[in-house]
């Protein structure tokens, strides 16, 4: 019974996508792999503890993996995700390691430095404008 199990966990890795976009330690994909590596560690003759357990997680992320609550809920261009109220590429763009980086940097600027920014401009380039003009 463990092989069909086995089995059933390979086929939702082949249907789960690695996400470039984002980092080796922040990919569902990948955790996943690892995660059903060393729960299958020999494989199809590895003795599962607790069956209905396994069970329950492997028909969970068989579902996911199929899109069944995506294409069971209707979904409108309109939709905007999460509590900031974002479109789905926005929520996209801020998981991304390109969007992380992004967002640490603002955090690392400062809110003064933030503000500061937005309506005088950055320091930089007053002291550029500061050097073109002497």
């Amino acid at each position: 019974m463990s092989a069909a199990r086995y089995r059933q966990a390979l086929r939702i890795l082949e249907r789960w996508p690695t996400d470039p976009s984002k980092g080796e330690h922040r990919d569902i994909g990948i955790l996943l792999r690892q995660r059903i590596g060393a729960s299958f560690k020999n494989g199809e003759q590895t003795e599962i503890s607790d069956p209905k357990k396994c069970d329950k997680m492997l028909s969970s992320l068989d579902n996911i993996s199929v899109d069944k609550y995506r294409k069971q809920y209707s979904f409108t261009p309109e939709l905007k995700v999460g509590a900031l109220l974002m479109e789905p590429e926005e929520c996209q763009y801020f998981t991304s390691e390109e969007g992380v980086q992004y967002l640490r940097q603002e955090e690392e600027q400062g809110v003064l430095q933030r503000t500061y920014t937005k309506w005088f401009g950055s320091k930089t380039e007053d002291t550029e404008e500061k050097k073109v003009v002497s």
